[in-house]
């Protein structure tokens, strides 16, 4: 099976982790993508942000659960969204952001990577440099690379 390194983006977009989240969207707007890795200034992993993340902070921030004992608990949620999202502009990324660090290195073959998108049930991972003692980011593969890889090099006509 081929190595990763053969479909992988080799300039990945990402995001550094003193990034606010309003750099963060301006970001993947202007690069069009649902989420980057985060790195460190040195280029290392520090998590992911997508839009998903964006999103469930949007929709979770300050609601208020009143407990009436025996009866359901109620969620009011009194701030408009246009108040939730400009509270969270000026959040640090590293506050909504996917700490979990789920990578690959450049010696995966691409089957292990697809066994890893299956696992940790992703959509991008960050490709480190197997070479490097710090891990740094130096590409970055997604399900679809991984899907396309399958259409046209190992199907049939």
């Amino acid at each position: 099976m081929a190595k990763i390194t053969e479909i992988m983006e080799t300039v990945p977009y990402t995001c550094q982790d003193t990034a606010t989240v309003r750099d963060v969207i301006n970001h993947l707007t202007d690069v069009q993508v649902e989420g980057v890795p985060i790195v460190d200034a040195e280029g290392r992993l520090a998590g992911y942000i997508t839009d998903a993340d964006i999103i469930r902070f949007i929709s979770h921030k300050k609601a208020k659960i009143y407990d009436l004992g025996d009866m359901m608990p109620v969620v009011v949620d009194d701030e408009s969204l246009e108040e939730k999202v400009h509270g969270l502009f000026n959040t640090p990324v590293m506050d909504i952001a996917t700490r979990k660090k789920v990578y690959a290195t450049v010696d995966h073959e691409i089957d292990d990577v697809a066994d890893i998108f299956r696992k940790e049930q992703v959509r991008k991972l960050a490709i480190l440099d197997k070479d490097s003692k710090d891990g740094k980011v130096i590409g970055v593969v997604t399900r679809s690379m991984i899907i396309r890889y399958i259409l046209s090099d190992l199907m049939p006509e």
